[in-house]
């Protein structure tokens, strides 16, 4: 059904300049058929038929079901819809693979909105999704009323890049562009390049300012990969736009909804300098920081171990669409609906032609408290343990598209190399936070292990035996990142903030505000956790597994 569709399409030009590619047949083990994923490429960039998907060259996704069974044409139906419970897990497993599509297409490309069009037996109909919600077209019959179907198709060939989803401030490049040139360039070893480890520096080691970090370009270097495209994109710096070069990420987000963070070891093209390139959608909010503002707001107050703000902006008018989906934004979860209760589900349905030609659309896991990934399906636990992260309450966001670039471009903190060295980073990263609650009053709201990270740096360091005092070291120190929860010390916080792993015992028990006393002992579980993973003991694997599991993952529901 599927290759006779597409040959229908391309054959009679139904989207002049656009192709219908299929990308293979894919097991449908529900069903014991096959079914068929295929994309709309633009025609110069459209693939030879190898059955490969070519993620980052697709437009939209096509998925087509073997299957006209009733229970798969509402992909977000549940067993209170009056559906089957045996048709509801069909459901879920048709809205999954939606949602790995989109995923996938936010990951591989510089996307505002995904549309997927979905083909079940002789019905069709349009998704669109954004950072903040799904919405759905209804069905269309094409084989009855095949003239709104294929006047559809004639509308998507005539939309410009931006309102099929494609950030227009993210310019994609080719071989031939002199930057994607200047990237290969860049990524290749130099011999003024840095080794970072941490050592007494003799005279000839003392690079000459300024210099770049061994791990810095082999980092670019390894995001250089074939599979992934290279883009040229802006970021705002007062009144001008700044341009930066970026390949695959180095982090990303899991999950469609939510800030969907990714960081980029970026090129800048005016410095010729290796930069962090934060991009993400923050939640779009008059009491809500950017996290630039907080950074400069910590220079000014002169806080030390931070990172140091390069330039940053939100993107033009870029937000999410949530069609008026769960307008209380408040992230307090105390609210009326149970904790583990099914949210309100981020899922509308629209005209066809609105979905594509008139309504821009949205929906990362990081386990963190308001933002984190809805689990629509969940039910009212039992009481007991449970080993999956706890359900929250989900409301559909207002997000706004933002860029963040920091001079800094650190380790993880698990490349520490002793336990002496662990201890001075995440010392660190306490004065660090210190200082902010002391000079900036400002309450960081999110330590983890991931924020806490490794900066080497060359310093003059005095011996203990008192001799040949003020030489050079290079030393592993600690970089407090990734403020963008961060709060006035004053003001009252939100009692489910930050990674849920290493919240303190009461704030996950939403027992009180968040304060300072909150964010030193999740300091101390981000130590624990790190020791009892990458230090030596006379514990074996499943043991620090299994007290990992039990200590950090599981929850359990008490009364």
């Amino acid at each position: 059904m599927a290759t006779h569709q597409v040959e229908l399409i391309n054959h009679h030009d139904l989207m002049p300049g656009l192709k219908m590619i299929s990308c293979g047949a894919r097991p449908d083990a529900t069903h014991d058929q096959q079914n068929h994923d295929c994309a709309i490429y633009r025609a110069e960039d459209a693939p030879a038929v190898d059955n490969a998907p070519h993620w980052a060259d697709q437009l939209i996704p096509v998925i087509f079901k073997a299957s006209n069974d009733s229970s798969l044409q509402d992909a977000y139906a549940e067993d209170g819809d009056g559906v089957q419970a045996g048709e509801a897990d069909l459901c879920r497993k048709t809205r999954d693979q939606l949602m790995s599509h989109a995923e996938l297409l936010f990951a591989a490309q510089q996307r505002l909105v995904v549309f997927i069009l979905l083909v079940i037996g002789r019905t069709a109909r349009f998704i669109r999704s954004d950072r903040s919600s799904t919405e759905e077209t209804v069905d269309i019959d094409y084989y009855l009323d095949w003239e709104p179907f294929v006047n559809i198709l004639w509308r998507i060939a005539h939309c410009s890049r931006p309102v099929l989803g494609l950030d227009p401030t993210a310019r994609r490049l080719s071989p031939a562009d002199p930057l994607y040139a200047l990237m290969t360039g860049f990524a290749a070893p130099r011999e003024g390049d840095v080794d970072h480890r941490e050592r007494i520096l003799h005279r000839h080691e003392v690079p000459k300012q300024p210099f770049v970090f061994q791990y810095v370009r082999k980092s670019f270097g390894e995001s250089l990969d074939s599979n992934w495209p290279r883009y040229c994109v802006e970021v705002p710096d007062g009144d001008k736009r700044r341009q930066f070069l970026i390949c695959k990420p180095h982090f990303r987000a899991k999950g469609l909804s939510g800030r969907g963070t990714r960081g980029y070891v970026a090129l800048d093209c005016e410095t010729k300098r290796f930069v962090w390139l934060k991009d993400a959608w923050r939640t779009h909010d008059l009491l809500v920081d950017r996290e630039g503002d907080i950074l400069q707001r910590l220079k000014e107050a002169k806080v030390p171990r931070v990172p140091t703000l390069v330039c940053h902006g939100d993107i033009d008018n870029q937000v999410t669409l949530t069609r008026h989906c769960g307008e209380d934004s408040d992230t307090n979860l105390g609210s009326n609906q149970e904790p583990g209760s099914p949210p309100s589900s981020p899922h509308h349905k629209l005209s066809s032609t609105e979905a594509i030609a008139g309504h821009h659309a949205s929906t990362s896991k990081k386990r963190k408290f308001p933002d984190d990934e809805e689990d629509a399906g969940a039910a009212p636990p039992a009481e007991g343990p449970n080993t999956q992260s706890p359900p929250h309450v989900g409301r559909s966001r207002h997000y706004k598209h933002y860029r963040l670039v920091v001079e800094e471009v650190a380790l993880p903190l698990s490349e520490f190399q002793s336990g002496k060295q662990l201890i001075q980073v995440v010392r660190d990263c306490v004065l660090a936070h210190f200082r902010a609650t002391t000079d900036a009053k400002l309450l960081h709201c999110d330590i983890s292990t991931g924020n806490l990270l490794i900066y080497p740096k060359i310093m003059r360091v005095r011996e203990t035996d008192g001799t040949r005092k003020g030489r050079l070291r290079m030393k592993y120190t600690g970089l407090l990142a990734d403020w963008e929860m961060a709060k006035p010390i004053d003001q009252r916080q939100p009692k489910h903030t930050g990674s849920w792993e290493f919240m303190s015992a009461a704030l996950s028990c939403g027992l009180k505000d968040a304060e300072v006393c909150d964010e030193i002992e999740s300091f101390y579980y981000v130590l624990l956790y790190q020791a009892v993973r990458y230090l030596q003991s006379n514990f074996d694997c499943p043991t620090v597994e299994n007290y990992i599991i039990d200590f950090f993952d599981d929850y359990a529901y008490v009364n």
